[in-house]
């Protein structure tokens, strides 16, 4: 069996998918199998069946679709996800597999520096009194790491399997949510000292945020307010700075957190359970999204 499963979803771009492959082929651990998680719309022009393993799935499918599909097909202990266009080099994976060799912590963190030098060590919180809320989560610079973020983060897999994968919608939010889903959990995360780098900005890793769905999971978590005089006084801050359409996503999302109050509710219960009689999860969530992975081994 394979000790970690790398997981890297095909975003519709040839050339990042391929340059991170490359790293990751030139640099690979031992005892790892490599994931390439795709609606279909990969034709694979280097014929890498040898090497890799294609799990393809009904189109259309999110990131956060693909990346579901590649955890249910995985079958190392350990998973790592990884964006197109991240390039990893040598043993960059030798700290992050030591830490949960030697300690309970449940994932952890790989940073990123981007092209432009912007560097991103993981799903974080600035806690910046006065920032607008959204800023607070979304555009961290400083403060307290909550998780990794799913464009680098290593991962216990029956941690994400208690959970049924990650929370379907953008790459922020589920990178926000599993973190502070594990945190719900009492389970601690890592940081790594290794980093990786970036093609582009680290800012590009989390394309089509939605500041609605993070404020709605944020409120939800109780990571900032949720009444109605917070988002008041959030619209007009964003009135004042010049920035009222997102303050009004932002508050569409937090005034409606009660939506989903009991899908978080139950996802952590569910999750406590499986971990607590350390059963295997039900794998239950490619069909409840609607994600049928297809999975082609080489021989």
């Amino acid at each position: 069996m394979p000790r970690v499963s790398i997981i890297i979803p095909y975003q519709r771009d040839d050339a990042r998918l391929e340059s991170t492959l490359l790293s990751v082929l030139e640099n690979r651990p031992e005892d790892c199998e490599i994931i390439v998680a795709h609606d279909g719309s990969y034709g694979n022009p280097y014929n890498l069946e040898d090497e890799l393993i294609f799990v393809d799935t009904d189109s259309p499918a999110s990131d956060v679709d693909l990346i579901n599909a590649g955890l249910y097909a995985a079958c190392a202990p350990v998973i790592h996800t990884l964006w197109p266009g991240i390039l990893v080099r040598a043993d960059w994976l030798e700290e992050p597999l030591e830490r949960l060799d030697r300690t309970d912590a449940a994932a952890v963190a790989i940073p990123i520096v981007g092209n432009d030098g912007t560097a991103l060590p993981g799903a974080q919180l600035s806690g910046a009194r006065g920032a607008l809320p959204w800023k607070r989560i979304t555009q961290p610079q400083t403060g307290a790491l909550v998780g990794p973020t799913i464009a680098c983060g290593v991962y216990r897999r029956r941690i994400l399997l208690a959970l049924d994968g990650f929370l379907a919608g953008s790459a922020l939010a589920a990178s926000l949510e599993a973190a502070w889903a594990i945190h719900e959990l009492n389970l601690p995360v890592a940081v790594s000292q290794t980093p990786v780098s970036c093609e582009t900005s680290t800012g590009d890793l989390a394309p089509g945020q939605s500041l609605a769905a993070v404020g709605r999971l944020a409120a939800a978590y109780g990571k900032c307010p949720s009444g109605w005089s917070a988002a008041a006084r959030t619209l007009i801050c964003g009135l004042l700075t010049g920035q009222l359409g997102a303050a009004v996503a932002w508050t569409c999302g937090v005034t409606t957190a009660g939506r989903i109050d009991a899908v978080i509710a139950e996802r952590l219960a569910r999750a406590a359970g499986a971990l607590a009689e350390d059963r295997p999860s039900t794998l239950s969530f490619p069909a409840q999204q609607g994600v049928q992975p297809r999975t082609r081994r080489a021989a």
